[in-house]
């Protein structure tokens, strides 16, 4: 059967379901067609979303935070019209407002989340289901709060790495415009 090294099957009725790749694809393809190969993608395409949410929230936290630190708005402007750059916000104000942009958008996204993983559990059980009937199956069982479990300890993991990430980010975006000439913008590359 396929096997990835140093893994033990999740679960004992698929080991040596597969005799490699080629077995698998031309099994898939003989009994499901070409669906087969896409089965449970829906989840997996929404949680795309978790990273456009994040950033959405970042630039808007970031502006908030500016405006409300900001002195009066003529005292900011600098000579070319424009306010100051976000770098000027000082890195611990950057770091919650990365982890505060994280839990924002896992509060939209997480629910996805749990329903992708019940989906993998019951097809390791051999059991298929739809996402429409896992997300009723939570809801029925659980009610809200089961598209919601385990994410805490999610966020306790991810909040601080994406607050050193927007750090990090900001510090790269500050270099940049430095090496630019200090404009706003990175300068652009050479025609």
């Amino acid at each position: 059967g396929m096997r990835i090294p140093g893994r033990k099957d999740a679960h004992p009725a698929l080991a040596g379901r597969y005799a490699g790749m080629a077995s698998a694809v031309g099994q898939i393809w003989r009994t499901e067609g070409l669906a087969g190969f896409y089965k449970g993608i829906w989840p997996s395409l929404m949680l795309v979303t978790q990273g456009a949410l994040q950033l959405m929230a970042y630039e808007t936290l970031k502006g908030l935070t500016r405006d409300l630190s900001a002195a009066p708005a003529s005292a900011t402007m600098a000579p070319t019209g424009r306010g100051n750059p976000a770098g000027d916000l000082p890195s611990f104000h950057i770091g919650v407002i990365g982890a505060g942009s994280k839990l924002f958008a896992t509060f939209f996204t997480y629910p996805l989340q749990v329903v992708r993983t019940r989906l993998q559990k019951r097809q390791q059980q051999e059991q298929q289901m739809r996402t429409a009937d896992a997300f009723r199956s939570i809801v029925r069982k659980e009610g809200l709060r089961g598209f919601y479990k385990g994410m805490v300890p999610n966020l306790m993991r991810t909040m601080p790495q994406s607050a050193v990430t927007f750090v990090v980010y900001e510090g790269i975006l500050g270099a940049l415009r430095h090496l630019g000439g200090g404009n706003d913008e990175p300068s652009a590359p050479p025609a």
